[in-house]
C-alpha cells in the first residue's frame, strides 16, 4: 500500500521557508533536505546537479539519513548502473517518474543496482522530478522511501508537486546569486559526511583535500606530516609499502586495467605500541566517478585505527573484500553471530539469496568457513559512536 504523508500546513510552509533560506546561503540545502523528509516522512530526500558540459557532479545533497558511506557507494561503483537516471533525464516540464511504474518486481529481482545497493540501503522506492533544466546544468529533486514503507501515496505526490513550484524557485535563485562550484565539491561534500578520517591524494602524494579526523590522527596513527601538504608515513617501511600500492593503483589507471573502482588495504604501526592502523585506499578515476572528485585519478585515503570489536565496519569491509553492500551487511552480522535465518527474516529476503550471499562472501574473502570470516573481520575497524 502506498505510504508517506502530506504534511499539515505548518510543516509544509517550514519546508518551503528551508529551501529559500539555502537559496540565499543562510542555511544549507543538506539541512532542506532533512527539513523535507522529516516534514513528508521519507526515507530520504535528495538534490543533485551536473554540469551538462562534461556530465561532472556539482553537488550532491541528501538528508543524513542516508547520507556519508552508502552516497559514496552510488558515486564509485552504482551509478552508472541506476535505470532510473535515463527516465529521469527525459522528463519535460513538472512531470515526475515514479519506479515503481518503471520498473516491476521481477526487473527489481533482477538488477545489481537494486539488489546490491538500492534495497539493502532502503533506497527502493524513488520519486523524481527536474528543478533545473538549461542550457549549463541539471538538477534532480528525489523523494525516496523503503521497500517496507512503499511508493508514495498519490496525496503525498500532489503535496510534493506543489512544494516542487517553491524548489524550483529557490534553485533558480541559487544559480542565479552565482553560487559556483568547484571542480572537487560534488565529491568532497560526500567525503565530509564520512565518519573516518579521509584524505584525496594525487600521484604525487600532493593532498589535494582532507577532513579534520585526518590531522587529529597523525600523531597515534604514526602519519607524516600532513601540514606540509603531502601524506607520507613516519615508519619508512610502511611507507615504502604505501609507495608500491599507489603506483600500482596510478598505472592501474593510466592503463585502464581492471573492473571496477582500485583498492587497496595496508596495515600500518605496531600493535604493541597502540599505534596500528589501516590505510584503505580507492582509486577514483573521473570517468566512473561523474568527475566528482576533479577530472584526473585521485586516490581516497581512509585512514583508522585498529580496535578489537565485534562490530566492523559494513562499509569498510565491502571496500576491503570486494563486497557489494549487500554482501558487505549479511558478512557483517554473521560475524557477530546471527544465524542465516535471523538475517533472512529481518531483511525480508529469502534463506536461498542469503545463503547464496554467504558463499559469495566466503569464497571473495577467501575463508570456507563462518568461524574464520569472523576472525578476519573482529581485526577491522568499526563504526564510530
Amino acid at each position: 500500500m502506498p505510504q508517506g504523508r502530506a504534511p499539515d500546513d505548518e510543516s509544509f510552509d517550514e519546508c518551503v521557508r528551508s529551501a529559500f533560506e539555502a537559496a540565499h546561503g543562510r542555511l544549507s540545502w543538506k539541512r532542506t533536505a532533512e527539513t523535507i523528509a522529516g516534514a513528508y516522512g521519507l526515507f530520504a530526500v535528495q538534490i543533485i546537479g551536473v554540469d551538462k558540459s562534461d556530465g561532472r557532479l556539482m553537488f550532491s545533497w541528501t538528508s543524513s539519513r542516508a547520507s556519508g558511506p552508502n552516497e559514496l557507494s552510488y558515486i564509485t561503483e552504482y551509478h552508472g548502473e541506476n535505470p532510473r537516471i535515463a527516465p529521469a533525464l527525459q522528463l519535460q516540464g513538472d512531470a515526475w517518474i515514479r519506479d515503481h511504474d518503471l520498473f516491476d518486481d521481477s526487473f527489481v529481482a533482477r538488477s545489481r543496482f537494486f539488489q546490491d545497493f538500492a534495497i539493502p540501503f532502503g533506497y527502493r522506492f524513488l520519486s523524481g522530478t527536474k528543478l533545473v533544466d538549461d542550457a549549463r546544468q541539471v538538477v534532480l529533486f528525489g523523494a525516496i522511501s523503503s521497500a517496507e514503507a512503499g511508493p508514495l501515496s498519490d496525496e503525498t505526490m500532489a503535496s510534493l508537486t506543489r512544494l516542487r513550484r517553491h524548489l524550483c524557485e529557490a534553485m533558480d535563485i541559487h544559480l542565479m546569486l552565482g553560487e559556483r562550484h568547484e571542480q572537487t565539491l560534488g565529491g568532497t561534500a560526500l567525503l565530509e559526511a564520512l565518519p573516518w578520517a579521509v584524505l584525496l591524494i594525487d600521484e604525487t602524494r600532493r593532498i589535494a583535500w582532507s577532513n579534520e579526523r585526518a590531522g587529529a590522527l597523525r600523531s597515534t596513527c604514526r602519519l607524516g606530516d600532513i601540514d606540509s601538504g603531502h601524506f607520507s608515513l613516519a615508519d619508512p617501511r610502511d611507507d615504502n609499502r604505501l609507495t608500491a600500492e599507489i603506483n600500482d593503483s596510478m598505472r592501474s589507471a593510466a592503463t585502464g586495467q581492471g573492473d571496477g573502482p582500485r583498492r587497496f588495504a595496508l596495515r600500518i604501526g605496531e600493535p604493541d605500541t597502540g599505534s596500528d592502523a589501516l590505510v584503505l585506499g580507492l582509486l577514483l578515476r573521473p570517468e566512473e566517478t561523474m568527475k566528482a572528485f576533479g577530472h584526473s585519478p585521485r586516490l581516497m585515503l581512509i585512514v583508522h585505527p585498529l580496535r578489537s570489536t565485534a562490530a566492523p565496519d559494513p562499509f569498510l569491509v565491502g571496500q576491503v573484500f570486494g563486497l557489494s553492500p549487500a554482501e558487505s551487511i549479511v558478512a557483517v552480522r554473521l560475524a557477530t553471530g546471527e544465524s542465516p535465518e535471523a538475517i533472512s527474516r529481518d531483511r525480508g529476503v529469502s534463506i536461498f539469496t542469503i545463503r547464496s550471499q554467504i558463499r559469495m562472501i566466503l569464497d571473495k574473502v577467501s575463508v570456507s568457513r563462518q568461524v574464520d570470516l569472523a576472525g578476519i573481520l573482529a581485526r577491522l575497524p568499526i563504526t564510530d559512536p
